[in-house]
């Protein structure tokens, strides 16, 4: 694990002069390249032909563009995650061509090209609104949310209880589930050096998100919610239950992005046999928030660009563009 993080690493800061993948990220690579590597079993690993070139027995696994293709195919595996396979396997790849000088730019330009055709995929699907069966599964009612946050809250599990009814109002990501407390107070003291973190920050009256960790924060920088309605609410109760007033305490308590995936993951298919995930939470949020916008007696123009103006302030909140959110999540 470690010498595989360290390719990582390695290719990232000779293509961007310093590292700009999150640990988690790099990690989330990493274990990628061990799963695929480990299924990839003795069926696998026999000499084939691919375009005409015999593969050496003992090359390394991830120069069967073949095989991989056969592998990915037979897990059934998403669009999207399949490229994302081919991604991953593409840095070791490129870790040959930089640091082992091995001369394998044709074998490169076939990952690219596979990653372009997933894409391409991708795009046309989002385009025609064409979804896997799973995330059709996903694709959940505000009533289901509701009657899980019932069943969360009967069963004592007010911290995704709680996690769940922010989402619904500030559709982020697993960042919400590493929010350090701190007192407004201390926090305009201390911000400048508080971008290493992200705070719920507590005033008299008002608390606030501030973000400074989360996956587009290269692009979007901090960002300042401040939290009002439901949510607040449903928060302030939360921290006098779990008496969290200390600074630098742990909201939520969960210290990795993984950790509070497998938590939702868990609970959410315990309770309802569906499996939801942040994201997965983001797009009932904003489905739900587009069926909200009042359209009564607007023409075609004046109806997208209120869906449009919606989605810059989701966008906004989230630290997405208004295109990633269109073709992702409203398609």
């Amino acid at each position: 694990m470690d010498y595989i993080t360290s390719i990582i690493k390695k290719n990232n800061i000779k293509k961007f002069g310093s590292l700009k993948l999150k640990d988690n990220t790099i990690n989330n690579n990493a274990k990628m390249i061990l799963k695929i590597n480990n299924m990839y079993g003795e069926e696998y690993k026999t000499k084939s032909n691919e375009n005409g070139i015999m593969l050496d027995g003992d090359q390394e696994f991830y120069y069967n563009l073949l095989n991989i293709e056969k592998l990915l195919i037979k897990e059934n595996y998403s669009v999207s995650t399949k490229r994302n396979y081919y991604s991953v396997l593409l840095q070791l790849l490129s870790y040959d061509r930089d640091f082992n000088d091995y001369k394998n730019d044709s074998y490169i330009e076939k990952y690219v090209n596979k990653i372009k055709e997933f894409q391409e995929k991708k795009s046309y699907n989002e385009t025609n609104s064409l979804v896997s069966d799973k995330k059709k599964e996903q694709q959940v009612n505000m009533e289901f949310i509701q009657k899980l946050l019932v069943k969360l809250k009967k069963d004592d599990h007010i911290d995704i209880y709680t996690l769940i009814s922010i989402l619904l109002q500030y559709p982020i990501r697993t960042e919400i589930g590493n929010l350090k407390y701190i007192t407004l107070k201390d926090y305009n003291k201390n911000k400048e050096k508080l971008t290493d973190s992200n705070w719920l920050v507590i005033g008299t009256k008002k608390i606030s998100m501030v973000r400074n960790v989360y996956k587009t924060a290269h692009l979007y920088k901090q960002k300042i919610n401040e939290i009002t309605g439901n949510a607040k609410k449903v928060l302030v109760n939360y921290l006098k239950l779990k008496n969290i007033s200390k600074n630098n305490e742990q909201i939520f308590g969960f210290m990795g992005e993984q950790s509070l995936s497998q938590r939702l993951f868990y609970l959410t298919t315990k309770y309802t046999g569906i499996s939801l995930s942040v994201n997965s939470i983001a797009k009932i949020t904003i489905a739900n928030g587009l069926d909200k916008l009042d359209m009564t007696d607007l023409s075609g123009n004046q109806i997208a660009n209120k869906i449009r103006l919606y989605l810059m302030e989701i966008g906004d909140i989230r630290g997405t563009s208004y295109e990633i959110l269109h073709n992702s999540y409203v398609n």
